[in-house]
């Protein structure tokens, strides 16, 4: 079986080191990380070169937001799985 191909999309720094930091230390067992995004455009970039099997996405985000990638990102690759990391903080 091939490993199974990760994204991460954030424009966190922290969030995409830390989630990057993981997958490297072989502790999601066999994971590829095969990209790094700070927003949507970015992940539309790296989707075409190389289709995730699985993306973990921030929902806001300069430029492209999350919730405008992905459907963008389902119509290229609409097998790939999303995974939405966000700490959005809603204080009505």
């Amino acid at each position: 079986m091939s490993a199974m191909k990760l994204l991460v999309v954030d424009d966190s720094n922290i969030v995409r080191s830390r989630i990057a930091r993981v997958v490297q230390s072989g502790a999601l067992g066999d994971v590829t990380l095969i990209g790094l995004a700070r927003n949507g455009n970015d992940a539309l970039r790296a989707a075409r070169h190389a289709a995730p099997d699985v993306v973990t996405m921030d929902l806001t985000m300069p430029e492209m937001d999350g919730l405008a990638c992905i459907p963008e990102l389902l119509a290229m690759h609409p097998t790939t799985r999303i995974l939405v990391i966000s700490a959005l903080d809603d204080k009505t």
